[in-house]
């Protein structure tokens, strides 16, 4: 995603470029991420959330498109727009005024597991000696050191020799 993001910003400026120096494109540049992604034809790997344009409140995919914002009724998504072509009228789909590209918390751990050797990082990280008292990095604060786990443990455990259940 970070370098679709890129990708699509250097199109953009190579787009800007060349229209500055009078060049015409044929055929026109894309230069939206979703335009981009469907040329190279790959699926993206994350998902688009609407955005209310007034107060940024992120709302999930799934929500109508008919659903104004619940903070400030700001409508979410722009109405319906038919335009004509010269074979015959194209009813465009409700579009969001601003969207939100994000991966569940699930899919960015799976992709981070899936990185050779951070498994043996994180799990050299829990055997790291703490000092009492002393802040190195942002684990030895108290939200990191009371946050609770499913299982009522503290979820950042770093005080066994080995997890249970061969957990990270």
């Amino acid at each position: 995603m970070y370098h679709s993001v890129h990708a699509v910003h250097f199109l953009l400026s190579l787009h800007w470029l060349f229209k500055a120096a009078g060049s015409p494109i044929d055929p026109p540049m894309s230069t939206t991420l979703p335009t981009v992604i469907s040329k190279l034809e790959v699926e993206p790997s994350f998902k688009i959330c609407p955005v209310c344009p007034s107060c940024l409140e992120v709302y999930p995919a799934s929500i109508p498109k008919d659903t104004c914002c619940t903070r400030c009724d700001h409508p979410l998504y722009r109405p319906p727009v038919t335009r004509s072509t010269k074979a015959r009228p194209i009813t465009e789909s409700c579009r969001p005024y601003l969207q939100f590209p994000t991966k569940s918390l699930e899919e960015q751990v799976a992709a981070m597991l899936a990185v050779p050797s951070v498994e043996d990082q994180m799990d050299h990280w829990h055997k790291k000696t703490r000092a009492t008292g002393e802040y190195n990095n942002i684990f030895d604060g108290k939200v990191c050191q009371e946050l609770a786990g499913a299982d009522s443990f503290p979820f950042f455990r770093y005080d066994l020799d080995q997890l249970p259940d061969g957990e990270l």
